[in-house]
């Protein structure tokens, strides 16, 4: 019984190993004209919202407006203005001066696709 976990084990930690090994240039270009190719993802192909709350598409919206204007600038326009129509998100900027504009994004709320992304002055 204990030869059986064993051999059980070393074969299970095999596997896992061999399923995190780094992706290399190569295999990353395959899966990449693989997935360009094949529109059958099952993620893409349903009626399911990847981003289905309010939370979520904060976090999302973050992510992107972080890295193109900075953190500290979209922070800055907090509290956010969060809305869901149609299936999309609409994220805005509160703008606290006179002078300055807020930043406003668009996003499918099924895939994460952004339609807008723009900051006023």
């Amino acid at each position: 019984m204990t030869r059986i976990l064993i051999i059980l084990s070393t074969t299970l930690l095999t596997i896992a190993c061999t399923r995190t090994k780094p992706l290399d240039e190569g295999r990353a270009r395959e899966i990449l004209e693989s997935a360009l190719k094949d529109s059958t993802d099952v993620l893409t192909n349903t009626h399911t919202n990847l981003i289905d709350d309010e939370e979520t598409a904060v976090n999302f919206a973050e992510a992107v407006l972080f890295n193109v204007y900075g953190k500290r600038h979209i922070e800055n326009e907090m509290p956010y203005n969060v809305a869901s129509v149609d299936g999309y998100w609409i994220i805005t900027g509160t703008v606290h001066a006179q002078l300055g504009g807020a930043f406003e994004i668009v996003f499918n709320s099924r895939d994460g696709q952004i339609v807008r992304s723009t900051h006023y002055k």
